[in-house]
């Protein structure tokens, strides 16, 4: 099997580095960037599309589908990290965010505390596992994943570690792994397990 994982396009609040809400569209850019995809990814027998049900992606994925003649499945399982409300809206580097952080950082590796509506990075990382899984027990050829960064970081992490991921090893390599919009990474799943082909092909744009 191979799995096409494709961060979403561009959204006017990646180029503020504000945290985003789920209905966050693409911006022009973003359809741009989606459109030149798609074109890459014509000369690709894609058999499925799967995608986050954040507006984002599903917009990214619709182009792509578009263009494919393809059917596009929905997974909440691919959904971003969910982070706390009061994240919404603000900048990266705001104070107020920065707080909050700190707060989880000094519970990162306790697995049963979360602040208020969000996810840890436990369930996080379980959640994914669960997708991963999910491709393990199906008889796809070629799957295109479109979803966000934190997920394709993971989604990778998971298939080279396992999910039984130390919290602190797992941060350093979300902090290593860099994703472009709509960079695509490929992963090879057989009987020997999973493998990492290409990481942020950016060679459409």
């Amino acid at each position: 099997m191979k799995v096409i994982l494709a961060r979403h396009g561009n959204t006017e609040a990646n180029n503020a580095a504000v945290h985003q809400s789920p209905d966050t569209p693409l911006s022009k850019e973003g359809i741009a960037q989606s459109e030149a995809l798609a074109k890459k990814l014509a000369s690709v027998d894609i058999d499925y599309i799967i995608s986050s049900p954040y507006a984002r992606a599903r917009q990214t994925a619709e182009i792509i589908g578009k263009k494919l003649n393809k059917q596009i499945e929905y997974d909440d399982l691919l959904a971003e990290i969910i982070r706390p409300k009061e994240f919404v809206g603000k900048r990266m580097d705001d104070p107020e965010v920065g707080k909050i952080l700190e707060e989880i950082e000094k519970h990162a590796k306790n697995p049963e505390w979360r602040y208020p509506e969000s996810e840890n990075l436990n369930d996080f990382i379980t959640r994914v596992g669960k997708f991963v899984k999910r491709l393990e027990g199906t008889d796809y050829g070629t799957v295109l994943v479109v979803t966000h960064s934190a997920v394709i970081k993971t989604m990778i992490t998971v298939c080279m570690l396992g999910p039984d991921i130390d919290i602190g090893h797992y941060s350093r390599i979300l902090d290593f792994l860099h994703t472009k919009n709509t960079g695509i990474s490929e992963l090879r799943y057989d009987d020997s397990g999973w493998g990492l082909m290409t990481y942020n092909d950016m060679s459409h744009l």
